[in-house]
């Protein structure tokens, strides 16, 4: 089996998978990931949504950030984004930037706690 097998064999029933198959297996696979999602696979979720209120800036980032509350976006079955009723705390740790109430924001999930990512600024 290679990474270019469109029909690789098929296990019969009973058969046993022996070490030097599931190594190969396992190679194939890694191989598929890192030519679709390079060498590391990010599994900390993004979401995206609108602030309800302003996000200040942490007054220190190790043990006081702020936080405010998102309005949590998808999208719909037409493809366009729409309220989904789900609102998420999130953290800013940043001493630096502050975001304003409506300004369109990511988030990633880090550490226990949504942290902002991007956001829409003027």
């Amino acid at each position: 089996m290679t990474i270019g097998d469109n029909t690789p064999p098929r296990f019969q029933r009973g058969q046993r998978l022996t070490a030097a198959a599931l190594n190969q297996l396992s190679q194939a696979v890694a191989a598929i990931l890192n030519r679709g999602h390079g060498p590391r696979v990010d599994r900390h979720p993004i979401i995206v949504g609108k602030l309800d209120g302003n996000l200040d800036a942490a007054t220190s980032f190790a043990d006081d950030p702020s936080t405010a509350t998102l309005s949590v976006w998808e999208k719909n079955s037409d493809g366009d984004y729409e309220d989904s009723g789900r609102d998420e705390t999130i953290t800013n740790r940043f001493e630096n930037l502050s975001f304003t109430a409506g300004q369109i924001m990511e988030a990633q999930f880090r550490d226990g706690e949504w942290k902002p990512i991007a956001a829409d600024c003027s």
